[in-house]
């Protein structure tokens, strides 16, 4: 049976399980930790073992594959060992003996030709030896002259780290390089500007047969990373720099599976470097008809023979995930050739291709769209900390989120209101903290409202994710005070207000619209029985417009307090420090309510929980508010 180890080339991993499944090989996976991708896609009920540790241990492995082969009865069979990443390979490889004396089959060639195909030094040198063309070499670089690139030359740096080639397009650059290296760890190349990408795969079996496919780069990740969407290439079929390869392969003795970079410059194609394992868009060769892990899988007799299917060379690949490990980064991708005019007269294609768009690994695709759309810049961006379900699906430390206290906020207003069975109105709702949480905690149905049209693409997407189908309805637009005539048991009415002005409405002196504030305030009353208030003591944020003249938590509630006429203030929480130095809510009081500077502005926002006195939600409220309206009418007809 087969054993796939997770947790890293994840995309290899999923097209490689997807061809498992497709050939009806008994499988078992051993996930790297209980944060593991795999997870997110169907093929996490196939996870039969969570490692002890993410780094790699012989015993613990041969643990879990026992373990495996217990519970398929397979006792007595071999455990096929998929060699998906560069870290397990060479693990593997340095404790082969250990690993086949406990009967696991390592489909690698030894360990010393291994490391001369992926070494990049190595493999410099054999290509160069063989007549295959390379970038120019270095053995020393003294001073910035052009760009290039230092590869290490061991997959080990003499520092025991494991390093990726570094572009330098500097003097800065060079220098910062000789700072922190060692300069004898790196080869150095000419960096082959411009031009066509391409992958050249093979998968050599034992016995010398050789199978081919090749795609060609469209975008990739800044610094030669990931591969961001690619197509179909005829390249293996027509070049005469492919027969060199396959011979000198075939000199070698090689056998398994090879990735070659190869980069096209003024016609000259230069070898970039090679990858002798599983590679991140994997998914294209198995989607073009091409499948090079059914080559593996039978030379290894793991499948009797591979199905005859017609090829689709042209098929594309996309992972508009990889975008988001971009953003995160504040990086920008990479166009290779005429790639970025292709990608756009096809995108719509290149979209329905998405590596996790797809039934299995849906859920993984949309924690993807989650974490780009939640790192898109914006004014109040990154502003929430993630709700409790979608802190299943995303590491949040991954992410640069400037929290607002959303948790101890959140337990201040459920210690106070029940949220069970409840319909609930989220105005101005940025990534949902507040619209999920209340889910969680049963509420009926939230209705969430959000201007921010990243925002609302979130908690859409977190929805489907989720499962929330009917429970939430997500509007991608500003909620209108004037114009909503639905009425809610509970609405969450925080840090919206003061934007008045600047995120909606149209008021252009701070005098009419903190009026139109209080208005709202009042008009709330008509539409639910419990509201949840918060607001900034800035005008549209700005710290030069005071909405209260000192600033103070007593200005504030003074203010709110003054609809006294619509509503009960049951709850005014504020924000201290606890004995440990903490963050919590608690009831307002003579010595909390004074203003505290060291915890900021937002930290010295009340929370103001308050009950409807309306009984007649049919009252005029024009009447009441006629000296307001007059003002506000005033200042638009000036």
């Amino acid at each position: 049976m087969v054993i796939i180890f997770s947790g890293y080339n994840q995309r290899a991993v999923i097209a490689f399980l997807r061809t498992l499944e497709k050939n009806c090989v008994l499988y078992g996976i051993v996930a790297c930790t209980k944060e593991d991708e795999i997870f997110n896609t169907v093929y996490g009920e196939k996870v039969e073992y969570i490692r002890k540790d993410r780094k790699l241990n012989k015993s613990d492995m041969v643990k879990a594959i026992n373990k495996i082969r217990k519970k398929y009865n397979k006792e007595e069979e071999s455990a096929w060992i998929a060699p998906s990443t560069e870290y397990l390979n060479r693990y593997l490889l340095k404790n082969r003996i250990f690993f086949e004396k406990n009967n696991c089959v390592i489909p690698l060639v030894n360990e010393e030709l291994y490391e001369k195909i992926s070494d990049k030094e190595k493999f410099y040198m054999l290509c160069k030896k063989n007549l295959i063309d390379v970038p120019q070499s270095y053995d020393y670089v003294e001073k910035y002259e052009k760009p290039i690139v230092a590869k290490p030359k061991k997959y080990v740096a003499s520092d025991k780290k494991i390093y990726s080639p570094i572009f330098i397009t500097s003097e800065e650059e060079l220098v910062k390089f000789k700072k922190e290296h060692q300069e004898d760890d790196f080869l150095y190349n000419e960096f082959i500007k411009g031009g066509d990408s391409f992958y050249l795969m093979f998968y050599f079996t034992r016995s010398g047969k050789v199978f081919k496919f090749s795609q060609k780069n469209i975008a990739q990740q800044s610094g030669g990373k990931s591969i961001l969407a690619a197509v179909g290439a005829p390249y293996h079929l027509s070049q005469s720099i492919v027969k060199k390869y396959i011979k000198m392969f075939r000199k070698e003795n090689f056998y398994g599976l090879v990735m070659i970079e190869i980069r096209r410059s003024e016609g000259i194609d230069y070898m970039i470097e090679a990858n002798p394992r599983f590679w991140g868009p994997s998914q294209l060769f198995c989607d073009s008809k091409n499948n090079l892990f059914e080559c593996m899988l039978e030379d290894f007799g793991i499948i009797n023979k591979r199905k005859s299917e017609k090829a689709d060379i042209m098929v594309p690949y996309f992972w508009s995930g990889g975008i988001s490990g971009n953003i995160m980064k504040n990086k920008t991708c990479v166009w290779h050739g005429e790639g970025k005019k292709y990608f756009e007269m096809y995108v719509e294609d290149f979209k329905k291709h998405d590596i996790y768009g797809r039934k299995d690994t849906m859920k993984e695709y949309y924690v993807e769209k989650m974490k780009n759309l939640y790192m898109e810049t914006s004014k109040h961006s990154k502003y929430q900390i993630l709700a409790d379900p979608i802190r299943k699906m995303i590491n949040q430390d991954e992410l640069d989120i400037k929290s607002r206290q959303e948790q101890e906020r959140l337990d201040y207003i459920v210690k106070n209101i029940n949220l069970e069975g409840k319909n609930v109105l989220d105005i101005g709702g940025n990534t949902g903290y507040f619209t999920f949480e209340a889910l969680e905690k049963k509420a009926k149905h939230v209705d969430y409202y959000e201007g921010n049209t990243n925002h609302a693409e979130f908690v859409r997407t977190a929805k489907e994710a989720i499962g929330y189908k009917d429970k939430l309805t997500v509007y991608d637009e500003y909620f209108d005070f004037e114009k909503n005539k639905k009425r809610y048991d509970v609405i969450f009415n925080l840090n919206v207000l003061h934007h008045l002005g600047d995120d909606f409405g149209e008021y252009s002196k701070k005098k009419f619209a903190k009026e139109k504030m209080r208005e709202i305030i009042n008009k709330m009353a008509q539409y639910t029985d419990i509201m949840v208030f918060q607001m900034g003591y800035n005008w549209m944020g700005n710290i030069s417009e005071n909405l209260f003249e000192n600033g103070t938590k007593t200005e504030m509630i003074e203010f709110v307090k003054e609809s006294n006429k619509f509503w009960d203030v049951l709850y005014v929480g504020i924000a201290q420090k606890n004995q440990d130095g903490d963050i919590v809510y608690e009831n307002v009081n003579h010595n909390n309510k004074k203003r505290d500077d060291s915890l900021g502005e937002f930290l010295n926002r009340p929370i103001f929980i308050m009950k409807s006195k309306v009984v007649n939600v049919e009252v005029e409220f024009e009447e009441v508010f006629d000296w307001e309206m007059k003002d506000i009418r005033q200042e638009k007809s000036e």
